[in-house]
């Protein structure tokens, strides 16, 4: 088991949210039901294979799962590590929960979260706060008001909290529409750091990433496993995909938690 000095603290925060539940896939892509439950975010393509991965640059791997039927909270709480991650330079100050809300109006932590049948869409904006740029984030219904998920205040150039917004918004399609979560939170979360909120791993040696044509593993320089998946090679082109989705989100993932990275490259057996 890999640690620190302190072991990481799972808690996590809060943030909000942009998106639109609509998707542009090539069908060609779609992911062969005995694969994995790991996968690949297919996203918007142009239609070429060997140019699968989408022009979404936040995040490719995914599980699949929803946070449908589920506390906001803890929506609320994976989006605020995921923007964590990806924005790593720009700070949050606070995330609400609309503890006070009326339930008409906002979703409190404790709010069952409605299944993707009876959302119409996800509606964001960046708005100007007292001292700096507020993020709203809502859930609109199919057959009701739009009621907000939740808040956030943050100290970045507005510029930075559209992307932002992007970022959420592709990750809500992922969720509720393909019910697909992405895994980019969870490699995050393997690497030991020495506080709950520190970016940088803490990890003294280097790490190696290898992969084969249907498979990727994750381990420290001496042999500590971080992770490792492995895809049906029985659909080799689809299980090339999937790899190639992890691969390039773990090697995002230990580039911005500044860790030393070998790559290993092998074939099959």
């Amino acid at each position: 088991m890999l640690s620190c000095v302190q072991p990481l603290d799972r808690h996590e925060s809060t943030v909000s949210v942009f998106a639109h539940p609509i998707r542009l896939a090539e069908q060609k892509l779609r992911r062969a039901p005995h694969l994995s439950a790991l996968s690949f975010h297919q996203g918007p393509s142009k239609g070429k294979k060997e140019k699968f991965m989408s022009r979404n640059p936040f995040f490719q791997a995914v599980r699949r799962g929803t946070f449908a039927g589920q506390p906001a909270g803890k929506l609320v709480n994976w989006l605020a590590k995921y923007i964590q991650v990806l924005f790593p330079e720009d700070g949050v100050e606070w995330w609400s929960d609309n503890q006070f809300a009326r339930l008409a109006d906002g979703y409190r932590a404790d709010t069952e979260l409605p299944g993707a049948a009876a959302i119409h869409h996800f509606a964001c904006y960046v708005r100007t706060g007292n001292e700096s740029p507020i993020i709203e984030v809502n859930i609109v219904p199919k057959d009701g008001a739009p009621r907000s998920l939740t808040t956030v205040k943050l100290f970045a150039r507005r510029e930075v909290c559209w992307k932002m917004c992007d970022a959420i918004a592709l990750a809500l399609d992922s969720i509720f529409s393909w019910e697909e979560v992405p895994l980019i939170v969870e490699m995050f979360e393997k690497l030991p750091k020495r506080h709950s909120w520190s970016i940088e791993s803490c990890l003294a040696e280097s790490v190696v990433c290898e992969k084969t044509p249907n498979s990727f593993t994750v381990r420290t320089e001496t042999g500590t496993p971080i992770d490792a998946v492995k895809f049906d090679d029985k659909q080799p082109e689809t299980a090339r995909y999937a790899v190639a989705a992890v691969e390039h989100d773990w090697l995002k993932v230990l580039g911005i938690c500044s860790v030393d990275v070998k790559q290993v490259e092998a074939t099959l057996l």
